[in-house]
């Protein structure tokens, strides 16, 4: 196992959606996760490709507008971003860079089954 894993592993173990789960789920989604580093004002979400993608935010802070350009929230280190369709299909947002961000890409199919196997994640990210 590789320092970037145990440094992973461990970010995870250290953030609410994922503190109280198993050290080997800790394990199989550290090994899953791909960094992904985006500038000030850059768009993370909706991705050009289409491609549906959740993101653990490593470092900065990102801010999240709901289908009509609403203010949703501003999130931060440790927290996640976007889930939100993963568990409302009709969830549209737009999330897009505040600083100089690093995040941590879960695959969303990784997410989906293990928020129907974990129920401590599946109630942390329930609306």
């Amino acid at each position: 196992m590789s320092n970037d894993h145990h440094a992973l592993r461990d970010f995870l173990a250290g953030t609410g959606p994922f503190e109280k789960l198993p050290q080997a789920v800790l394990d199989e989604v550290a090994k899953a996760m791909r960094p992904r580093t985006v500038q000030a004002d850059e768009r993370v979400l909706p991705t050009d490709d289409g491609e549906h993608a959740v993101y653990l935010i490593e470092r900065g802070a990102v801010e999240v507008l709901d289908a009509d350009g609403g203010f949703v929230a501003r999130l931060g280190e440790g927290e996640m971003v976007g889930h939100q369709p993963l568990l409302d299909e009709d969830a549209t947002l737009t999330v897009t860079a505040l600083e100089q961000t690093r995040l941590q890409r879960i695959p969303a199919e990784l997410l989906r089954r293990l928020v129907a196997e974990q129920p401590a994640l599946r109630d942390y990210l329930a609306p």
